[in-house]
């Protein structure tokens, strides 16, 4: 999507690490409107 980049690490990383789970959803809350627009 132009204008939203999400990096996110290995899954295993993922499943280990919840510093890496936190920045993650950091990352998808801070571009949820352009994944999921809401029009008015």
């Amino acid at each position: 999507l132009e204008g939203s980049q999400i990096s996110s690490p290995a899954l295993d990383e993922l499943k280990a690490n919840p510093k890496a789970r936190s920045a993650l959803w950091q990352q998808i809350c801070e571009y949820e409107h352009d994944f999921f627009p809401h029009d008015g």
